[in-house]
């Protein structure tokens, strides 16, 4: 069965700091895997048969619980 899971840039974006890594979480915010770039982050996702989403508005925080903040990849 497969789980939404979020990939998200760190430090977000809204900090105005360039992006280090990308993290996959699930919606309570555990961290599952870090990548490099948001590319590695879905792949990793979809192999480990996750379904990958990313946020919209990369300038505003995200809000996990709130489905118009996020698009399936």
């Amino acid at each position: 069965m497969s789980k939404s899971v979020f990939i998200v840039p760190h430090p977000a974006h809204s900090t105005g700091k360039p992006v280090e890594h990308h993290e996959v979480k699930k919606a309570g915010g555990e961290v599952l895997h870090k990548t490099k770039t948001q590319k590695e982050a879905i792949d990793w996702a979809k192999e480990k048969g996750h379904v990958p989403h990313v946020a919209r508005e990369k300038e505003t925080k995200p809000d996990p619980n709130n489905p118009e903040h996020w698009r399936k990849v």
